[in-house]
């Protein structure tokens, strides 16, 4: 895995573009289960999209999902992996120059290349003891720790969503450091509460509001969104997070969490993992919307 990751750094973008694109739209006319997924979620989210508009979306945003699996390798894989720099707009810099005298926590949600967001990060943080950030081990052992060691590489400190890990990153915002969540991952019971994601009740994560009440960090949503056709080709996109999200109703401060994730993937839907299961289980009678 580190020779093809090496191999693919070394590759120009725009091949990689192209064959990552290929890859994902292979997946769609095979309707395999990403490609199924990704089709489920838009007839759920994107319900004012007349059919054939959804239709075109589910192709664009596996194609970028595609292209996203060898942009991610290739950004392992680059002996230089922020040579490319990044652009930053007028609003984005001014939030992130801000000062954060009680920590600052950010909101990733699935948008764009969150592993070389990660890299921007960590490169912005390294005098003011970098990134942590928590993360969900995959179950491949092997591929985890492959993961793990490129993501350790920037010098950002990983830890896992167990008991152990939620204590050092609550004591790193505690200080006065910089941490990261994922927003819009189904969290485990006991740590949520439904609340709608583009209208539709989803499982969201409580662990945001409980952070932002106790510690007032400034909040922000982040991502690194992906544009072929200018140099370099990221765009830092830093947006304030909504003031619902320090609510003393858990289900408020939640619908305001999923209302912040919605406006980022506004920046652009092609862009989102549609491909994850956010709704499975959300309902009633736990019954999973996904079957068949």
């Amino acid at each position: 895995m580190e020779g093809i990751a090496r191999l693919l750094g070394a590759l120009p973008s725009g091949f990689l573009d192209r064959a990552g694109q290929t890859i994902g739209l292979a997946a769609d006319m095979l309707s395999l289960r990403v490609a199924r997924t990704t089709d489920r979620n838009l007839a759920l989210c994107q319900t004012e999209l007349p059919t054939r508009a959804r239709r075109r979306l589910a192709r664009r945003s596996l194609a970028a999902d595609g292209r996203l699996v060898l942009d991610v390798a290739r950004t392992w894989g680059s002996s230089d992996a922020l040579a490319a720099g990044a652009m930053l707009d007028r609003e984005s810099r001014l939030l992130w120059d801000a000062p954060a005298p009680q920590g600052r926590l950010l909101l990733v949600p699935h948008l764009g290349n969150w592993e070389w967001l990660n890299l921007w990060l960590q490169h912005q943080l390294s005098k003011d003891g970098g990134l942590t950030a928590l993360y969900e081990p995959l179950a491949n052992p092997v591929l985890d720790a492959w993961v793990g060691e490129h993501r350790r590489v920037s010098g950002a400190h990983l830890l896992p969503t167990d008991r152990s890990g939620l204590r050092a990153f609550v004591r790193r915002l505690a200080a006065g450091g910089t941490v990261a969540l994922l927003p819009d991952q189904v969290p485990p019971s006991g740590a949520r509460v439904l609340a709608p994601f583009y209208g539709r009740p989803a499982w969201t994560m409580t662990l945001a509001n409980r952070l932002v009440r106790k510690f007032k960090p400034d909040v922000l949503v982040a991502a690194a969104l992906i544009d072929r056709t200018t140099v370099p080709r990221y765009r830092i996109a830093i947006q304030p997070a909504p003031a619902d999200l320090a609510s003393h109703d858990p289900t408020v401060a939640a619908r305001a969490l999923n209302s912040a994730v919605e406006g980022a993937i506004a920046q652009a839907p092609e862009q989102y993992q549609w491909g994850y299961k956010r709704f499975r289980h959300a309902t009633a009678d736990g019954e999973d919307c996904y079957r068949g």
